[in-house]
């Protein structure tokens, strides 16, 4: 879930439940808060759970 935007971002607000692969070339990756570049992340669909959003995209990216 978002819980701080930077002043130059339009994709996402407060709130938003997102989902991403992470990025192992930046320190943290695996941290409970990470700070993202928006243009990496998607919103999460509404019809997954968070386990599957946890585990869809690194698991897609793969295939």
């Amino acid at each position: 879930m978002v819980k701080e935007v930077g002043e130059d971002v339009s994709l996402f607000k407060v709130g938003d439940r997102v989902w991403y692969a992470g990025d192992f070339t930046r320190q943290g990756s695996y941290a409970q808060y990470q700070v993202v570049d928006e243009r990496i992340v998607g919103k999460k669909p509404k019809s997954i759970s968070y386990a599957e959003a946890a585990a869809f995209p690194l698991t897609i990216l793969t295939t």
